[in-house]
């Protein structure tokens, strides 16, 4: 996906991802060698099946996570993990589940946000961030599974399987859309066509055996749970 305003321009308010490499502990890798763009001003709805990796995707889009060198996660022109002004500044939100707070970032990452709104507040919601990205050229990733009037309010749609990017374009450029009734009956047939395919074999991940420490009887060595939060 490319921006209006160049590559400079671009890598300004973008968002890149490159080669990304992530797996959480003691699991195969959910995402290898993963690329992504998405241009400043975007409405790029990321659609995929449960367990997709829509949600983990989203959160390292934002930082959660930190992922291998400065380089692979990059918005704003930043590292979404290391460069944290973003997030403590609102340019950079991710919004999931239940959420309450005031919205004017530049890039919003949006995780099923609208499921327990009625159609009128949802339409309103969606209109506000339509507006904020013509106006303010805000770049939004919305993962979803209502598309009820999406046709036209998305402009870029990335669609991805078991953690790898099968489909990601313009939304004019859909070429299945040209005969399908609605966005809804393409997604479906996207997700439909995943149970005809053989299931991806997960790569065998060996575990080393971890050497003892005059710290493990220590109560100040940190948990193996600890866990990065913002």
């Amino acid at each position: 996906m490319a921006g209006g305003e160049g590559e400079e321009g671009w890598r300004r308010s973008g968002i890149e991802v490159s080669t990304l490499q992530f797996g959480y502990d003691g699991q195969a890798p959910l995402f290898a060698r993963f690329n992504l763009r998405v241009a400043p001003g975007s409405r790029c709805l990321l659609v995929g099946a449960n367990g997709s990796g829509k949600t983990t995707l989203l959160k390292i889009l934002a930082g959660k996570h930190m992922v291998g060198g400065r380089d692979v996660v990059r918005v704003l022109n930043g590292s979404a993990f290391h460069d944290t002004q973003f997030v403590c500044s609102g340019d950079l939100s991710y919004l999931g589940g239940s959420w309450s707070r005031t919205i004017g970032s530049a890039v919003l990452l949006l995780d099923e946000i609208t499921v327990d709104l009625d159609v009128v507040t949802r339409m309103d919601l969606l209109d506000f961030f339509k507006e904020e990205c013509e106006q303010r050229e805000a770049t939004i990733v919305y993962a979803t599974h209502i598309f009820d009037g999406l046709e036209t309010w998305a402009t870029d749609i990335a669609y991805i399987q078991e953690g790898e990017l099968r489909k990601s374009t313009k939304y004019a450029d859909i070429e299945e859309l040209k005969t399908a009734k609605n966005l809804l009956s393409v997604v479906e047939s996207w997700l439909k066509s995943e149970t005809k395919l053989p299931k991806k074999e997960p790569p065998r991940v060996e575990s080393q055996p971890r050497r003892s420490s005059p710290f493990d009887a220590s109560p100040f060595r940190a948990s193996r749970h600890m866990a990065y939060y913002r």
